[in-house]
């Protein structure tokens, strides 16, 4: 799973020479750069209008050129965008103007003609406009309402392919970028965890109080690295306990769910039950007690003491065959234990709640 879409980058190639736009659309793995294929002009006029009626991130431009020249489609670029990447192609003789062009926040300049070495040098400016864009996205993006829920999601799902790949993303992001993610990732995790423990009324997490204290924690930190290793081991420590919290749900309602259907055999006890789960007794014992606020003894005996109390109300079943049903291999004990539950003996409890003849 991609933790964010990154939109390819738009380029546009301007120059007067057919032949050299061909090889630059022919000889750029484009796909492989993250960009569509390059739009086309062979002028400063045509590439204007272009830029009209569709948004591009990159222009790569030759100076001299008729009807508007790069130098001057520079200028009025900047007057409206200042986002857009500007690359001139320069050669010898116009080496001077390329400088003049620094002005206007040009990038980079490559020299014509252009031969390998300057194709492997438009790869790198292209491929380092296009990180850079892809990671400015991904910086507004993370703050949006729709990776918000997908963050959620993820934290629910325990998908940790998709926070790896998140903090991946974050450590290229700048300074000021990632602090601000990072505590608005504290505020997410905070908020699952309200949501996930809202019966543990003692978690930390709880509280607003607990958001603060790790916000302060992060910004005494020196380091933006130090910073996303610290939440990055809180989202691992939250997707670690969720994953603790779905093992025990389950092993607490396998236990359930023994008991429920084998109360009946006298050898249905704590020991037993653990057997069954391949667990120790006493781990299973305290896990038990602590996700129902009962014991699990106490759990066998009132399913038994459920049935037994439901065979005396409607039926005429013997008090001693009672017992057995229940798994009570003595029925002096199976007394002791139903009066203990009710206050009654089993056949007071009979003659006041059992069917009349």
């Amino acid at each position: 799973m991609s933790a964010l879409h990154m939109e390819k980058m738009n380029v546009l190639i301007v120059d007067d020479d057919k032949n050299l736009c061909k090889c630059l659309v022919k000889l750029l793995p484009w796909e492989e750069l993250n960009c569509d294929a390059p739009e086309v002009a062979y002028n400063g006029q045509h590439a204007w209008e272009i830029m009209q009626s569709k948004k591009i991130d990159l222009v790569i431009s030759d100076l001299k050129m008729p009807v508007m020249d790069g130098m001057e489609l520079c200028r009025i670029i900047r007057e409206k965008f200042t986002d857009i990447i500007i690359v001139f192609l320069s050669a010898y003789e116009d080496f001077s103007i390329a400088q003049k062009a620094m002005r206007y926040g040009v990038t980079d300049y490559i020299l014509k003609p252009i031969n390998l070495e300057g194709i492997e040098s438009l790869k790198k400016i292209i491929g380092g406009a296009a990180s850079v864009k892809g990671i400015q996205e991904w910086s507004h993006q993370l703050f949006g309402r729709e990776y918000s829920d997908k963050i959620r999601e993820a934290l629910k799902g325990q998908n940790f392919t998709f926070f790896e790949e998140l903090f991946v993303n974050l450590r290229k992001t700048d300074k000021a970028s990632s602090l601000n993610a990072c505590m608005y990732l504290l505020r997410i995790l905070n908020e699952h965890h309200q949501s996930a423990d809202k019966e543990k009324s003692d978690s930390l997490m709880l509280s607003d109080s607990f958001y603060e204290k790790k916000c302060r924690d992060l910004l005494a930190m020196n380091t933006a690295e130090e910073r996303i290793q610290y939440v990055q081991e809180q989202y691992e420590k939250a997707l670690q306990d969720a994953g603790d919290e779905s093992r025990n749900a389950y092993i607490v309602h396998q236990t359930k769910a023994l008991i429920e259907e084998n109360y009946y055999l006298p050898e249905c006890n704590v020991t037993w039950i653990s057997g069954k789960l391949y667990m120790q007794p006493a781990y299973v014992g305290r896990l038990f007690s602590k996700k129902t606020g009962i014991g699990l003894a106490e759990y066998i005996v009132e399913c038994r003491m459920k049935q037994a109390s439901l065979l005396l109300r409607e039926s005429n079943v013997p008090v001693n065959e009672i017992a057995a049903k229940v798994g009570y291999s003595y029925s002096n004990y199976f007394t002791r234990a139903f009066r203990n539950r009710f206050g009654l003996s089993p056949s007071e409890y009979r003659q006041k709640h059992g069917k009349k003849a």
